[in-house]
């Protein structure tokens, strides 16, 4: 079976999937031997900021890892120190273009947020006028989802779910800091104002399935067809970016049939396959680019305990593997 990942016998007929071959680690960037790289994520090295800070000597400490391995780190460390991003391209001044697609003002801003799951959903919620009081905690000026679809009429299927979630947001004089490209009647005028701190805010939005979400990402129109009535916020716009790297990854037939432990049992997923080093950089960027608000969102199961929202890159490596499979 031509699996990207190897199968072993392991205790008579259960099978046993060495996932680390599958999983994409940020040092996949240097394009190291398999050898190699299998020693550095054995040992817990699976960065490269990591490997800058290690010495020769700490190095070839390592079981299995020579002076050929370290010849190999070293190399990829120079060329990809070269082509890392500055400080100042990760970190943009306010009002700097972090991507292709224009940040237009409008009187409603959507935004999306990916929640892990099985198989997972995207969030579909948005900003706009203030809604009529509502319960504690309800945020005041989130669009209601009848009104979602006429923001992006034909676009969002019928299948999609109502839901509420809990968004982890900015809060600037007892509200939630609005999204700078939102104009009309604001509640609060909060633009360039130091957020207090974190609120957690209920809101409604529309949870769409992963062909769904596939779907409506490639298909959102340019901002300028829409503006100033609605536009996608930076979190969307970059989600969007994301499933496009999905598209030509299934066009390139880059996937591969894999196996995921279910307790004792296995399911069959297809996985991605990155084996382009162009590939694993446009993750890598797309990660450090995803505004905090596109990873805000997370679902209250009602039990009091709120989960906190997950990282930039573990979150996108979940939302490329589930819309490939």
């Amino acid at each position: 079976m031509g699996c990207a990942g190897r199968i072993h016998w392991e205790h008579g007929n259960h099978f046993r999937l060495l996932a680390d071959e599958q999983t994409l680690h940020p040092i996949d960037l240097l394009d190291l031997s398999p050898r190699a790289r299998a020693v550095l994520v054995q040992a817990g090295l699976t960065m490269p900021e990591d490997l800058s800070r290690s010495s020769d000597e700490e190095l070839l400490a390592l079981h299995g890892f020579g002076p050929v391995s370290l010849r190999e780190v070293r190399q990829g460390l120079a060329v990809w120190e070269r082509e890392r991003p500055s400080d100042a391209e990760e970190d943009p001044a306010p009002g700097a273009k972090r991507d292709p697609v224009p940040l237009l003002p409008a009187r409603v801003v959507l935004h999306a947020a990916w929640l892990p799951g099985s198989p997972g959903r995207l969030f579909l919620w948005g900003e706009g006028a203030a809604l009529p009081s509502g319960p504690p905690g309800q945020h005041p000026f989130h669009v209601p989802p009848a009104a979602l679809r006429d923001a992006l009429p034909d676009l969002i299927p019928e299948t999609a779910e109502k839901l509420t979630a809990a968004a982890h947001l900015p809060v600037v004089d007892g509200l939630p800091q609005a999204s700078p490209q939102l104009i009309g009647d604001r509640l609060v005028d909060d633009n360039g104002a130091a957020a207090d701190g974190l609120g957690l805010w209920r809101v409604d939005g529309l949870a769409l399935s992963p062909c769904s979400a596939l779907n409506l990402l490639n298909s959102l129109p340019p901002p300028h067809d829409t503006a100033p009535r609605a536009v996608p916020g930076a979190d969307l716009a970059l989600w969007s970016l994301a499933a496009k790297l999905v598209l030509e990854l299934l066009a390139r037939q880059q996937f591969a049939p894999s196996l995921i432990r279910n307790g004792a049992s296995f399911s069959a997923v297809w996985v991605p396959v990155f084996d382009q080093p162009e590939d694993l950089r446009r993750v890598e960027q797309l990660s450090r680019a995803l505004p905090a608000v596109g990873r805000a969102l997370v679902l209250d199961d009602g039990s009091g305990e709120v989960p906190e929202p997950c990282a930039s890159r573990p979150l996108l490596k979940v939302f490329v593997g589930t819309l490939v499979d």
